[in-house]
C-alpha cells in the first residue's frame, strides 16, 4: 500500500516536471496522507517496513532534486528564481494563495512529526512516548517566586 502511495505520488510529480497540468491540492492531499502513512510504518513497522519506509523517503529525495533540475532546466530559470516566483503571492489568485499556504504548513507539520519520530527511533526512546521537553512542561524561562514567609 505505502509503496503504491510513493509510485503515484512520483508519477505526480514527474508529470508536473514533465510541464503536464496537475491538481496542487490532489498533490498537496496526497503527499500529506503519506507522509501520514510513512511516519506509522516507521513507528510501528517491521525492521524489514521500517527499512523500507527509510529508503522511500531517500528515494523521495533524490527523485524530487532530478525533478527540480528538470524543470530548471525547461524553465530557463535558476532554483532560486523558481523559488521566487513560488513565494510571491501575486503570481496566484487569492485562493490558490490560501490553499498553498495551508498545504504548505500541513506538510511542514507532517515533515516534523515524521522527523521526530525517525529521530526518537534512533535514540532508542519507544514510538508514542513524550519526549523530554513534553514532560517538563512549557519552559518560561522565570525563576521560581520566592516566598515572602519569614524565619523567625
Amino acid at each position: 500500500m505505502l509503496k503504491d502511495e510513493f509510485n503515484r505520488l512520483m508519477q505526480i510529480f514527474h508529470e508536473g516536471a514533465e510541464g503536464k497540468q496537475i491538481n496542487l491540492d490532489e498533490v498537496f492531499r496526497q503527499s500529506i496522507e503519506f507522509f501520514q502513512h510513512l511516519k506509522v510504518q516507521i513507528e510501528k513497522g517491521t525492521p524489514e517496513e521500517k527499512k523500507e519506509a527509510m529508503m522511500m523517503m531517500s528515494q523521495m529525495y533524490t527523485r524530487m532534486m532530478e525533478e527540480t533540475k528538470k524543470i530548471t532546466e525547461r524553465s530557463g530559470l535558476s532554483e532560486e528564481q523558481l523559488l521566487n516566483y513560488a513565494e510571491n503571492p501575486s503570481n496566484f489568485t487569492p485562493e490558490q494563495w490560501r490553499q498553498i499556504q495551508e498545504s504548505k504548513e500541513r506538510i511542514s507539520e507532517a515533515g516534523k512529526n515524521l522527523a521526530q519520530v525517525i529521530q526518537d527511533l534512533a535514540k532508542g526512546k519507544p514510538p508514542g512516548e513524550p519526549s523530554e521537553e513534553d514532560k517538563k512542561g512549557p519552559a518560561s524561562g522565570k525563576k521560581p517566586k520566592r516566598s515572602q514567609w519569614m524565619r523567625s
